[in-house]
């Protein structure tokens, strides 16, 4: 018996600067989001940027 109800692939790009060369480089990443409850990819995704926003406040406090 399993309790997955949601898979999500999430492809992402993300453009680095590489200052040696002085361009951007491109660099994609996939992961996967599996959860035990039914929703959409919209509310999945919101609700993992709500989780980053306050990682991301903790760790700009933490560094003060």
């Amino acid at each position: 018996m399993t309790h997955r109800k949601t898979i999500i692939k999430i492809d992402k790009t993300i453009y680095l600067n590489n200052k040696k060369v002085g361009e951007a480089q491109k660099k994609v990443t996939t992961s996967f989001a599996i959860t035990n409850f039914r929703d959409t990819a919209k509310n999945i995704h919101d609700i993992a940027l709500k989780h980053w926003q306050v990682e991301t406040m903790h760790f700009h406090k933490d560094k003060l």
